[in-house]
């Protein structure tokens, strides 16, 4: 109301939102106060010249940051930013536009999409990141409304194709705070166990005891996630509704040509880590591939390695950090 009352000068244009239109309107009177409307709660009154002979106009008409702008909660919201845009809507209303079934639709699509991409990201600010984050719900849906985000849209489509291909429904996605296309080092272990699938990512957000080892230690090392992206040499949950099984040689055989078509989409790629014997299977193969990629061996993460004997947690340590000072050093 301050806005309304003190700052508005004669002269100036407003913008009245209204539904999927606007109103444009000159202001031609200072602020009033007309005790008969009170109980209105409208007593503070501004006398305005609408323009555009009066006649709204839709809100595809105007860009992105007009159309966020009417979007504002408050009752008054500056926007002499905006101006020209006003301006220019002004002008094409008046040469001639005519709104259309295409164009409102199209309007509405990008606007729906804008808004949807806006809210996810409020949703994932909500969370910082830590392990077994995904004991939250909330934490996985907020992930979910990432995964058409620039860097990990290919990997997402991937995965997606995938499940068509081998008509599987149990592959989990990449996850969106990883790397995703951008990433230097892929880290490959066996096949996702029941908690990737219920989160449906490849996370070291998971909720178990792997996922928060493999946390930990990734950030002892100094290894940045933004760096890496996380898969299975097994893309697939093996196993009962009760319990996974160990991978068997026809599982990595079926799996290694999804691994190596992979590597086609990750164009920085510049180390493999290894994490346990049956992530080891798939070295010749890189090795026949992108010869130049730079692989580790790591014990899986899991706790009947970590937990098994004293130092098996610093061995795999040992091997991040080497990662990390081959990512961070060697060009």
């Amino acid at each position: 109301m301050w806005r309304f009352v003190r700052e508005i000068d004669v002269g100036d244009l407003v913008v009245v939102p209204h539904g999927s239109d606007f109103y444009v309107a000159e202001v031609t009177s200072p602020a009033m106060y007309d005790e008969s409307k009170v109980e209105e709660d409208t007593a503070y009154r501004r006398n305005v010249k609408w323009l555009n002979d009066k006649n709204p106009m839709p809100r595809g008409l105007a860009k992105s940051a007009l159309v966020s702008r009417m979007k504002n909660q408050g009752t008054c919201a500056r926007a002499t930013d905006l101006l020209p845009q006003v301006e220019e809507c002004l002008k094409i209303s008046k040469a001639g536009f005519k709104p259309t079934f295409k164009g409102n639709l199209q309007s509405k699509l990008i606007r729906d999409t804008v808004d949807k991409k806006r809210i996810g990201r409020m949703m994932t600010e909500r969370f910082t990141d830590q392990p077994k984050l995904f004991r939250n719900q909330s934490a996985i849906e907020a992930r979910l409304t990432q995964l058409q985000e620039p860097h990990i849209k290919p990997l997402t489509s991937y995965v997606e194709k995938l499940r068509l291909e081998v008509g599987r429904l149990k592959i989990p996605y990449f996850d969106p705070w990883d790397g995703g296309v951008n990433a230097e080092c892929l880290f490959l272990l066996e096949a996702p166990g029941g908690n990737a699938v219920a989160s449906n990512f490849i996370s070291r957000n998971n909720n178990d005891e792997t996922a928060k080892n493999f946390f930990s230690l990734n950030c002892e090392a100094g290894l940045s996630r933004k760096n890496t992206i996380t898969w299975n040499i097994i893309p697939w949950y093996i196993g009962t509704e009760r319990k996974i099984r160990a991978a068997n040689n026809k599982d990595i055989t079926d799996g290694i040509p999804h691994l190596i078509r992979l590597l086609a989409l990750l164009p920085n790629l510049r180390v493999v880590v290894l994490l346990g014997r049956k992530a080891e299977r798939a070295e010749s193969y890189f090795f026949n591939t992108k010869p130049e990629l730079k692989i580790f061996r790591s014990p899986h993460p899991s706790p009947l390695y970590v937990n098994n004997a004293l130092g098996n947690r610093d061995c795999i340590l040992k091997t991040l950090i080497e990662v990390a000072d081959f990512i961070h050093t060697v060009p």
